[in-house]
């Protein structure tokens, strides 16, 4: 495999913010959409989604409908290059819409994460990406300067009078300051957050020399699964004010909560964890991805078997009494985000027995319908407001 310098990377993605400022929060297409969950580079799924759908391989749907990606289009799976191709292509052409998801984002940022090992041409997390995933194709040179370039004319949102789009959650605080803001998402999120982590820290009333300290052990404990990781409360503090704070990572990732006994998820010890913001929203319909849904809820509930503290019960305590062919909170949410993410592990690495299927989904609207890439549709959601 061919490494690709940092400072290269962090050129193009100079380059590619610069040439591409849109509008964070843009209108949604009219007629009739299918909303698809996050892809993450499965490329097959997608193309057999969108087959039994109805959709043509060129996009055109006989009945005049449109698709629309929810985000996290890559990292993970098999093919994040031609699932890039496919959307580009779509959206192009006038058949397709995507907003930009935390996965896009941290690459137009230049973050080495888990499953992004494809975009940067050599094993950045080796002892992750490489003994977690399957094989997967990599991208070429002119490929990543062609994704970066992509990602940075993507909206944060979409909206339309009966229906709203966003990655993680719809705060009508954060889809003002990115409706107000005239350049790109990276430029931001660098406005809400300083370079230099103490004004950071004092910019979030936490005690500067105690989050370093905390945080040297915390880079060192939290990739370690075998090892629980202590307490780390001016971490878990910064992050949890952090997400509350910056409008970027609300639309992108979600508000998120300290806990006090860190948890094991998607391969790190996590400070915090993902809140259910939608029992607290008011307004037209919102689609989101982002939170690996269960698919089948009863299977991981609380009181089905999950260890308290893991992956597990952290889903099912997200969506609480919510099955997954329900609208969330008061029936104004859906997430159609059902792990898809989950399917290029290895076999050693998914999650326990009994654990529920990842799929690939698209909500269908307006006809409330849940549509699947390998099993029949759920025709009629429940609770829709």
């Amino acid at each position: 495999m061919v490494k690709v310098e940092t400072r290269e990377l962090d050129e193009l993605a100079a380059a590619a913010s610069a040439d591409a400022a849109p509008r964070l929060v843009q209108p949604l297409f009219e007629g009739p959409l299918d909303v698809v969950g996050d892809v993450h580079g499965d490329l097959p799924g997608l193309k057999a989604l969108m087959q039994r759908m109805g959709y043509a391989p060129s996009g055109i749907h006989p009945e005049k409908r449109r698709l629309v990606f929810v985000g996290d289009l890559v990292d993970r799976g098999p093919d994040s290059p031609g699932v890039l191709a496919l959307v580009e292509r779509l959206i192009d052409e006038g058949r397709a819409q995507c907003v930009l998801g935390n996965h896009e984002l941290s690459l137009l940022r230049g973050k080495p994460g888990a499953g992004n090992a494809w975009f940067y041409g050599h094993d950045v997390k080796p002892k992750l990406d490489t003994h977690t995933f399957n094989e997967f194709k990599n991208a070429t040179a002119e490929q990543r300067e062609r994704a970066l370039r992509f990602f940075a004319r993507l909206p944060l949102a979409l909206e339309r009078a009966d229906l709203r789009v966003v990655h993680a959650e719809w705060s009508d605080d954060a889809i003002a300051a990115a409706r107000a803001w005239t350049g790109g998402a990276c430029a931001l999120l660098a406005h809400h957050e300083p370079d230099d982590k103490a004004r950071q820290c004092a910019a979030l009333d936490v005690d500067p020399v105690a989050y370093a300290e905390e945080h040297r052990t915390y880079e060192v404990e939290r990739k370690e699964p075998a090892t629980p990781m202590a307490a780390k409360p001016h971490v878990a503090a910064y992050q949890e004010r952090r997400a509350q704070r910056s409008a970027v990572r609300r639309l992108t990732s979600g508000s998120e909560r300290a806990v006090a006994v860190p948890f094991y998820s998607h391969h790190e010890w996590r400070v915090c964890q993902r809140i259910a913001w939608w029992n607290e929203y008011r307004g037209p319909a919102v689609v989101v991805g982002h939170y690996w849904r269960p698919l089948d809820l009863g299977r991981v509930g609380t009181d089905q078997g999950a260890a308290p503290g893991t992956a597990d019960a952290v889903a099912a305590d997200l969506f609480d009494a919510h099955g997954p062919d329900a609208w969330l909170g008061n029936g104004h949410a859906f997430c159609v985000d059902f792990g898809a993410g989950r399917r290029n592990a290895k076999p050693a690495l998914p999650a326990r027995e009994g654990a529920p299927p990842a799929v690939l989904a698209a909500l269908r609207w307006p006809d409330n319908e849940l549509w699947f890439d390998d099993r029949d549709p759920v025709r009629s959601l429940r609770g829709l407001a």
